[in-house]
């Protein structure tokens, strides 16, 4: 990893200190057939989402403690790993234009409502889809299910 990506690890780390994430994935899930540092932009993009759920200038609609948990499973042809928050949610509505280009829920200047259109993206072009599962005042979960790398699911069969 070079210096810009250390940098930014750094950044995304400072920017979760106020919060609690727990992270809940083994190190024995299956591999899957995607690119590591396009896996990295998505899990970063829906954990500094789900930070910014917990999180807002309105201290009305600020959570009080925020809590990320990822999770990791698998079944025989996928791997799942779900980034679930205690934010503040989004309606019906919303779920159903979340991955549309330029569709955002933050307040105006702080988005473009591109990052969960490019995860979708990234995801489907590996075989993969990406779900979400809100509740207003209660927070959102995104799980992102990709194929088990076919030369590990034929080893596993045989």
């Amino acid at each position: 990893m070079g210096p810009d990506g250390l940098s930014r690890q750094s950044n995304i780390r400072s920017s979760l200190k106020n919060l609690q994430l727990d992270n809940l994935i083994s190190n024995d899930l299956p591999l899957v057939t995607i690119n590591p540092h396009k896996l990295q932009q998505v899990l970063v993009n829906l954990i500094l989402n789900a930070r910014d759920a917990t999180q807002s200038e309105n201290m009305a609609e600020a959570v009080e403690k925020g809590l990320i948990t990822v999770r990791g499973s698998h079944s025989d042809k996928m791997v799942s790993i779900s980034i679930e928050d205690n934010g503040h949610g989004m309606d019906e509505k919303q779920q159903l234009a979340i991955f549309d280009p330029f569709f955002t829920t933050k307040e105006q200047g702080r988005g473009r409502g591109l990052g969960l259109y490019v995860c979708y993206q990234l995801i489907s072009d590996c075989g993969g889809q990406v779900e979400v599962n809100s509740v207003i005042n209660k927070g959102s979960c995104f799980t992102i299910n990709l194929p088990i790398s076919p030369s590990i699911s034929k080893d596993t069969t045989s």
